[in-house]
């Protein structure tokens, strides 16, 4: 089974003026291919916990990851318009020209905002999820202080938490999305997911 690798992040402040653009992006972290196993395998990051979950449920070679396109900004204003549609578009490029994926594993922040979508990472990975159709697994990611939709739980059937603030599970759930992948793809699993939005405000602690 060949596994796809997918990291779109960003943490939006709507209240800074100043907008991230792609130039922000390349400055933080943008790799596509092989360039994202050789420089996040070994991270803490969930990326890293993707490879190292893939490899501990390899039996004889029938795990495979496939590192597409990893990409990041530090926080700050929201993504511009092109600068959305540009990372969107380079995704679909990359996923449309990689063979035989089974699934796909992304990392998300959930909190990413755009000029044209409130819900930036809603949109992203609906927009992979039009591309790969729905029989395809995505199991993702997000960070602890996410803002969960509805638009990214029918994108996904799976998204894992961090559970720690600060954040030093990262990796651990990127190993724990990486084998619910595995063991989705065996059939020894069949993940449903639920979300309900009651009109709370819930503080940060």
């Amino acid at each position: 089974m060949r596994i796809g690798i997918i990291a779109l992040l960003h943490e939006s402040n709507t209240f800074v003026r100043q907008p991230t653009t792609l130039k922000q992006f390349h400055e933080d972290l943008y790799l596509e291919g092989e360039a994202i196993r050789s420089q996040l395998a070994d991270s803490h990051h969930e990326i890293g916990g993707f490879f190292a979950g893939l490899e501990q449920c390899c039996r004889n070679g029938d795990v495979v990851a496939v590192p597409l396109l990893a990409t990041r900004a530090t926080p700050a204003g929201v993504i511009t318009e092109d600068t959305m549609d540009t990372l969107v578009a380079r995704m679909l490029t990359i996923v449309a020209a990689t063979h035989e994926l089974d699934g796909i594993l992304v990392a998300a922040h959930g909190a990413a905002v755009s000029q044209s979508a409130a819900d930036a990472d809603g949109y992203w990975l609906s927009k992979l999820r039009k591309q790969v159709g729905k029989k395809m697994p995505i199991i993702g990611t997000l960070d602890a202080h996410a803002n969960l939709s509805p638009l990214m739980v029918n994108a996904c059937d799976v998204l894992v938490a961090y559970r720690t603030n600060p954040h030093l599970d990262q990796r651990a759930r990127g190993i724990e999305a990486a084998t619910l992948m595995v063991r989705t793809l065996r059939g020894e699993l069949h993940p449903t997911m639920a979300a309900r939005f009651p009109p709370l405000v819930i503080n940060i602690d």
